[in-house]
C-alpha cells in the first residue's frame, strides 16, 4: 500500500508498505523522509483511498 503526500498540486509517493495480517489487526506503518520540495503549510496524505488532511510544520 502506497502512503502518498498531496501539497501545492504536487504529490509524492513516500513509501509502500503492507499490512499485517488479521491477527495483527491489519495494522501498517511507514517510515519516511519528507522531499525537499515540501514545505510548511497545509498537505493530504493519503493510502488506500483514505485522505487525512496534515500540517507540515518545519
Amino acid at each position: 500500500m502506497d502512503l502518498v503526500l498531496e501539497q501545492g498540486g504536487f504529490s509524492w509517493v513516500l513509501g509502500t508498505a503492507d499490512a499485517a495480517g488479521r491477527g495483527k489487526g491489519y495494522a501498517i506503518g511507514w517510515q519516511v523522509d519528507l522531499p525537499r520540495e515540501v514545505v510548511p503549510g497545509p498537505a493530504v496524505l493519503s493510502a488506500a483511498g483514505v485522505e487525512v488532511p496534515v500540517e507540515i510544520t518545519s
